[in-house]
């Protein structure tokens, strides 16, 4: 099997934390639009498996963020689906809805 590296990305002092913040806030953005995207974390660890062939404890801590935002908001969908209201979303434009 074939190994392609994938290069180091060289950045200034202090960049790597920054962009770190933005890929979490990015993230639990993307949690809110979709719920299918709390598989991510499991996939960051996947690509430093892949490109190891190990999973570090480093790369744990840097992952448990994505995983707790990830459980947080599976939970609070969860909950949101079990409540017997939430459902039920009324749209009054004033008469039927006609399509086409």
């Amino acid at each position: 099997m074939t190994r392609y590296p994938i290069p180091e990305l060289k950045l200034p002092p202090g960049e790597g934390k920054r962009l770190y913040g933005v890929s979490l806030a990015l993230f639990a953005l993307a949690l809110l639009c979709k719920g299918t995207v709390v598989t991510m974390p499991v996939v960051l660890l996947g690509c430093a498996w892949w490109q190891r062939r190990k999973v570090g404890r480093k790369d744990v801590l840097r992952t448990a963020p994505f995983f707790a935002l990830a459980a947080i908001i599976g939970l609070v969908t969860i909950w949101f689906e079990h409540q017997p209201e939430t459902g039920k979303i009324a749209f009054d434009a004033g008469g039927p809805l006609v399509v086409g």
